[in-house]
């Protein structure tokens, strides 16, 4: 069963005063969930009605990717957790 839905893109790096792609895969890692419970999605407005109820994960400028499971439970998407660099 899907999960969650994964929004690759840009964060910037500080240690090389620009920004990278953080792709689909690296997402998945870095959050530490498993691949096979996700979906990547390039664009929220495209969402069916099932991916309304997907935990969304996307590039974090703060570097943390914990993921709590009670403050995910009963999570509901909103597109303002849609954020592009």
């Amino acid at each position: 069963m899907k999960k969650y839905i994964l929004y690759p893109g840009y964060v910037l790096d500080d240690s090389n005063n620009g920004r990278h792609y953080v792709f689909s895969y690296e997402l998945a890692n870095l959050y530490g969930v498993k691949w096979s419970e996700c979906v990547t999605s390039f664009s929220p407005e495209k969402l069916d009605e099932n991916g309304k109820y997907l935990i969304p994960l996307h590039p974090r400028i703060d570097g943390n990717y914990e993921l709590k499971d009670d403050s995910l439970s009963n999570y509901t998407f909103s597109y303002d957790d849609w954020k592009i660099l």
